[in-house]
C-alpha cells in the first residue's frame, strides 16, 4: 500500500493493533518498520506483552474498551484482529467509529462467521462464552449482511474481503472468518 499512498509523516509509518493480547501484531508491525501502539482491555495481557517484549514495552497500554484516547487520524494503518466478534455487536459498532476515526488509511479487521450467507436479524447470535479461555466473553457470530450492517454508519470502504474456512482433517474443528481491508476515505 506504500506504493498506492505517500504518508505526511515521511518514511514513518504508525499503527495501531487494538485488542493487542500480547502483542504478537504489535511486534509484528514493528518488524516492519511501523511504529506501533498496542491496546487491550485485559491488563494480564498487557502485562505479559511487556514481559515477553521488554525493549517495546512503552508501547503497550491498557484502555477502557470503549474510547481511544489518541486524537483524530493519529494511526495511518490499524490492527484489529478477532476482536470485534468479541463483543455485543452495538459495542462493535462504536468501536468501529473509533478505529475510523483515528485512522488515516487502512484498517483491517476480521469477524468469526455464522458459517452461512443467508441474512440473520443483527445481534441474533450473541451469546455467552461457557468454556475455554474465554470465559465469560461475549461471542458475536457475523454472516455477510452484518459485515455490511457493521460498516454502513462509516466512511470505511472494502479494499479487500475474503471468507476464509478451516476444517480440520482429523477433529470436528472448523472456523469461518471474513478478513477485510478498509479504506478510510475520510482520511486522505
Amino acid at each position: 500500500f506504500q506504493d498506492k499512498f505517500q504518508f505526511e509523516n515521511g518514511d514513518e509509518i504508525t499503527g495501531l493493533d487494538y485488542g493487542c493480547g500480547v502483542g504478537r501484531n504489535t511486534i509484528l508491525m514493528e518488524e516492519f518498520n511501523i511504529k506501533s501502539t498496542g491496546l487491550d482491555i485485559s491488563k494480564v495481557a498487557i502485562k505479559k506483552a511487556k514481559e515477553f517484549f521488554p525493549s517495546h514495552s512503552n508501547n503497550f497500554y491498557v484502555v477502557d474498551g470503549k474510547k481511544i484516547d489518541f486524537p483524530d487520524l493519529y494511526f495511518d494503518i490499524s490492527i484489529c484482529e478477532s476482536v470485534l466478534d468479541s463483543m455485543h455487536f452495538k459495542v462493535a459498532n462504536k468501536l468501529i467509529n473509533e478505529l475510523e476515526r483515528v485512522t488515516k488509511h487502512f484498517i483491517f479487521i476480521s469477524l468469526i462467521s455464522d458459517g452461512s450467507d443467508v441474512s440473520r436479524k443483527i445481534g441474533e447470535r450473541e451469546e455467552i462464552v461457557t468454556n475455554d479461555h474465554e470465559l465469560g466473553t461475549v461471542q458475536s457470530w457475523y454472516s455477510w449482511s452484518k459485515v455490511k450492517e457493521l460498516l454502513s454508519g462509516t466512511s470505511l470502504k472494502m479494499e479487500w474481503a475474503n471468507l476464509i474456512s478451516e476444517r480440520s482433517l482429523i477433529s470436528d474443528y472448523s472456523n469461518d472468518r471474513y478478513y477485510l481491508v478498509l479504506r478510510n476515505v475520510n482520511g486522505e
